[in-house]
């Protein structure tokens, strides 16, 4: 037999049964309070015997004390007890327990087991133990809400509020930052405004957590004023007031003011905690403010601040974005304790740094350390590889996540779609499409807005159009792609039709949108239409065209052979004529064979872009045309004095499950012999059907 002794408190203790024997004076309440704590813990590993005597101890040492001052001290005991069960199996075998004592209606119980459930993320079984209690009180709707809320669930946690005030139980402190946490994350602007006149009908909206939350949800729906007239009501403020502050500005994309804030916090005297850290240095990002987030960083390391796991991870992605990867290497490196994110955070700052291979190396040492790879870190390599145009190892690591059994989502898909438009690999753009549809993915509209633009890009605009159909939600950039689509495929009267039926849908056309349609009139030489549109744009939108709008519109005069009408729209811009604007001219005046006006593009284009080879060789090619070698050869000349190389052609070509480049004159390939050799018999294929290539635009090498 064991004996624990603390005079007057004792505990006897054998394998058949628990007695406790507890004699209360006011001054030893806190040591009872800390000792069966200590017990309960212990006693939780017992059989489950043990469990049931345990509760039944606690709740009879609460009821008998209820009128004591110190009942809520036992109750938060209680809590604490409740919070030590962390497996699924734990809380099951307690609330087998509760119910044989015939305690599952006592609702002294129901909002810890709630809060065990939703440790385990046992949402529905915590939604029975709340049915099964016959008068539920606040507390019990509280338990509910926040258990939804804090774990995603915001469309049922906002339910349940409702529910709640139809009970007649009206919300409290308790209630208001949970639901309005759910508003936030639903950019639910509307009913957060709702539940703000409420708050202020129950007087609570200058509560410390009520307006941090409300601070956090005007600032998720952008809208900083209202943020900064609820944080300027407040009476009270801590940390978590300020950090809300901060976090907002830089979500917001005002650097400059969230760093005012945090100067301000500092002179109020307050100690920002992690948090407050990892919500400001974005904004060191967003201003490319090195020099900040180095001063940060010192004071995380002097200790300053507090300086734990979330604040180091904040640091290596600030680093990473800002592109100092040797300083965030040496944070990763000095991390005594590294989580999923430490990892994924420094991936992905290779992956931004066109530093892949090293970024590789971090992924196989994740995978052999104690935290292995994650979703986060499989789409953080995937779109590495993507974004620096490695394509075969981009679709290869697609292929390997799905072999890890890890699923491929959004994110993923809306990665590798703009490499396989860009590569024009039909194939493989139809592979992920059909997991799209097999993951009932196709109606989300930025999934489907990617699908819609790579077989657009691919040439298939036929499907392009059917995957537009079958987004729910189509937006503007759905709008937007379609009509630029059917424009690229010389249908610029479709683009032109598709453009009504989105003003008839109520869709706000962007400049985007516009440089869309005026690029589909442009290729179908559809003139008036094009001057109709770029009127329509400035004139009932009320949107100031962009150089790429005046270029567009010279682009159109120009194939039309307009090109008096374009030089005159060229001397009216308001804007500086950019590359855009003199590269199509000078591409009309080598169709229509205008040297003069060609020359004068070419002079303004060698002065706003001294190295492309492409102007060099526009002009040249001109001049070759005309007959005019001389010229043609000073233009050859001149670039070799300035340096200018010409980039080399390039094409794909998708074959089975690999994407082949070729280069102009490439002998790198494994199969060139057996290429060339076919080149060849094709071109005595065409000789003898009698082909004659027009050699009239070819460009002469340079």
């Amino acid at each position: 037999m064991l004996f624990f002794c603390l005079h007057p408190i004792s505990l006897a203790w054998n394998s058949s049964h628990v007695n406790l024997n507890i004699h209360f004076t006011s001054l030893q309440w806190i040591a009872y309070l800390a000792f069966i704590q200590l017990v309960c813990i212990a006693l939780l590993r017992l059989a489950s015997n043990v469990i049931h005597d345990t509760i039944m101890t606690i709740k009879t040492t609460i009821l008998q004390h209820q009128k004591n001052p110190n009942y809520v001290s036992c109750c938060t005991l209680l809590e604490e007890f409740f919070a030590r069960i962390n497996t699924f199996t734990e809380t099951q075998q307690l609330h087998a327990k509760i119910v044989l004592s015939g305690n599952q209606q006592d609702g002294l119980f129901g909002a810890n087991l709630m809060n065990a459930y939703f440790n385990c993320r046992r949402f529905e079984d915590a939604r029975q133990v709340f049915n099964k209690i016959p008068k539920p009180n606040k507390i019990h709707w509280n338990t509910l809400i926040k258990g939804y809320a804090i774990n995603g669930y915001c469309e049922e946690a906002l339910e349940l509020y409702h529910q709640m005030l139809v009970a007649a139980l009206y919300p409290n402190v308790f209630t208001f930052p949970f639901v309005v946490k759910a508003c936030a994350d639903l950019a639910a602007l509307q009913q957060g405004r709702c539940i703000h006149k409420r708050t202020i009908r129950s007087g609570l909206d200058s509560n410390i957590y009520v307006g941090s939350a409300l601070i956090d949800m005007y600032a998720k729906c952008r809208k900083m004023e209202d943020a900064c007239k609820v944080f300027n009501k407040m009476s009270e403020r801590n940390i978590i007031s300020w950090t809300a502050m901060i976090a907002g500005f830089a979500q917001n994309g005002n650097a400059k003011k969230a760093l005012e804030v945090f100067h301000q916090v500092q002179v109020e005297g307050m100690k920002p905690n992690s948090v407050t850290i990892t919500s400001l240095l974005p904004a060191c990002t967003i201003l490319s403010a090195v020099h900040l987030g180095k001063e940060i960083h010192g004071c995380l390391v002097k200790g300053v601040f507090d300086f734990d796991v979330v604040a180091a991870n904040a640091l290596v992605d600030m680093y990473g974005k800002c592109s100092v990867i040797d300083y965030a290497r040496k944070v990763f490196d000095n991390m005594s304790t590294r989580t999923a994110n430490s990892w994924n955070a420094m991936i992905v700052g290779y992956t931004r740094n066109r530093n892949c291979d090293e970024a590789l190396r971090l992924f196989h040492q994740m995978q052999e350390a104690s935290v292995g790879p994650d979703s986060v870190t499989w789409n953080a390599m995937i779109s590495g590889y993507a974004q620096n145009g490695y394509a075969n190892e981009a679709f290869h690591f697609t292929r390997t996540m799905q072999l890890a059994d890890v699923k491929p989502i959004s994110i993923t898909i809306l990665s590798i779609l703009p490499l396989c438009a860009k590569l024009g690999a039909l194939q493989k753009g139809r592979e992920i499409h059909g997991f799209v549809v097999r993951r009932e993915l196709e109606s989300e509209t930025s999934v489907g807005n990617a699908l819609l633009d790579m077989y657009a890009k691919c040439g298939n605009i036929e499907i392009a159009n059917k995957v537009f159909h079958k987004i729910t939600q189509r937006d503007t950039i759905s709008w937007t792609i379609i009509i630029a689509a059917h424009g690229m495929h010389g249908r610029g009267r479709d683009s032109l039709i598709l453009f009504q039926k989105m003003l008839q849908e109520d869709i706000k056309p962007n400049r985007i949108t516009f440089i869309g349609v005026l690029s589909a009139c442009s290729h179908a030489g559809l003139v008036d239409e094009g001057w109709h549109c770029f009127h329509c744009m400035i004139q009932e939108f009320s949107l100031t065209p962009w150089v790429e709008h005046y270029a567009c519109m010279v682009d159109l005069l120009g194939r039309a052979h307009k090109l008096d009408e374009a030089c005159e729209l060229i001397k009216m811009m308001p804007i500086e004529p950019g590359a855009g604007v003199w590269g199509a001219l000078l591409s009309a005046c080598r169709v229509y064979h205008n040297i003069e006006l060609g020359e004068y593009a070419a002079e303004q284009l060698f002065k706003l872009e001294p190295l492309n080879s492409g102007n060099y060789i526009l002009l040249s090619n001109i001049y070759a045309e005309s007959g005019r070698l001389d010229e043609a050869r000073n233009i050859r000349v001149m670039m070799k004095d300035k340096g200018v190389k010409k980039t080399p052609g390039c094409s794909w070509i998708e074959i089975k499950e690999g994407i082949h480049q070729f280069f102009v004159g490439d002998v790198s390939h494994p199969e060139t012999e057996k290429i060339y050799a076919m080149l060849e018999k094709l071109y005595q294929l065409l000789r003898a059907a009698g082909y004659v290539p027009d050699t009239r635009f070819a460009l002469h090498d340079v």
